[in-house]
């Protein structure tokens, strides 16, 4: 296994946390009128992590 497939593999885990995090918040949202702090910053940036490393695994990728 090649560390391109378990980059790939980890933007995966990094893009699912985001949105899991992300529906958390809009949940809390509708439920509640309040929006969790925590939830505001770090779905975007799980989100944007995890779509920075797919990038960069498949770029990776495309040079072999």
């Amino acid at each position: 296994m090649s560390d391109v497939d378990e980059e790939d593999r980890e933007s995966a885990k990094l893009l699912w946390a985001g949105a899991g995090i992300g529906a958390i918040g809009v949940a809390s949202a509708i439920a509640g009128a309040a929006v969790c702090p925590v939830c505001v910053v770090a779905a975007p940036a799980l989100l944007g992590a995890g779509a920075f490393k797919r990038w960069r695994a498949r770029r990776q990728k495309g040079n072999r």
